[in-house]
């Protein structure tokens, strides 16, 4: 069986993979305990986030010092093992936020990182993940790699210095302009990373995505891999009168809604709030 483990770079290797748009390569004096078919997810310290990741490594081989040299268009860090992805399986690194999921990540050994400590200290050597948190950070980076640009961000009476909700719906885009409140939790529902977040712990949790709601089950009934773009997500444990800017939210805050049950619901809050 395949495993899966989380790799630390620097920051400024995190900036230059992404620079370069594709991620095929990685050195360590660790890989040994790597084989071909295993999967390596590159993290480090990202923009205004403790930790990030740029993507999977999907290893097709192992090699020395001498091989990758010979193969890489660069020459590599000095390190006894190089893992390399074949052509077809590279990706493009973009920096996905994993501080939504920090608390849920376990690993073989040392269950859970210590979140009042640095994580660069926990993770200077490469910690393998338990199998359900593997998923977990897969489904995390498919749901970013397919989000959408947000609607709200090609309005054109956007304010210039003000950050508008992602992917708020005209009519919530009106309806917000008289109500702070409800822009911060519209805003707040529709982090990227809250909302990826979310969605993979649901996965996790139930085996695929459904509306908490009316229960439709929209891969069941177009039976299309595509179908998960149905459901969204909702703030919905803590009423808007208590809710602060500086208000936390968690994951169990959230609940999974198909697009019809979403605007009833916030059809709901727009004639609650008058």
């Amino acid at each position: 069986m395949s495993k899966a483990f989380l790799f630390y770079w620097i920051r400024q290797q995190i900036e230059n993979a992404v620079e370069e748009g594709s991620l095929y390569h990685a050195g360590s004096n660790q890989f040994h305990r790597c084989s071909p078919g295993d999967v390596l997810w590159i993290c480090g310290p990202g923009k205004g986030a403790r930790l990030v990741t740029i993507g999977p490594i999907q290893i097709a081989r192992i090699v020395d010092y001498e091989e990758a040299s010979r193969v890489l268009r660069y020459t590599p860090w000095d390190a006894e093992y190089h893992a390399l992805a074949s052509r077809g399986r590279r990706v493009v690194p973009q920096e996905v936020n994993l501080e939504p999921i920090l608390g849920q990540l376990e690993f073989a050994s040392r269950r859970r990182l210590d979140l009042t400590k640095p994580l660069g200290q926990q993770l200077q050597s490469m910690r393998e993940l338990a199998p359900h948190s593997a998923h977990l950070l897969q489904s995390l980076w498919t749901d970013a790699k397919g989000a959408s640009p947000s609607i709200a961000s090609r309005l054109p009476n956007a304010a210039p210095h003000e950050n508008p909700p992602v992917g708020v719906p005209l009519p919530d885009q009106e309806w917000i302009e008289g109500s702070p409140l409800l822009r911060v939790h519209l805003t707040r529902e529709r982090a990227p990373g809250l909302s990826q977040a979310k969605k993979a712990q649901f996965r996790q949790e139930h085996g695929k995505l459904y509306c908490q709601r009316c229960k439709f089950d929209p891969s069941g009934f177009y039976r299309t891999p595509a179908a998960d773009a149905c459901i969204e997500v909702h703030h919905s444990a803590m009423p808007l009168s208590n809710m602060t800017t500086q208000h936390a939210t968690t994951l169990h805050e959230l609940e999974c809604l198909c697009a019809n049950c979403h605007r009833l619901v916030h059809a709901e809050l727009q004639a609650t709030s008058g």
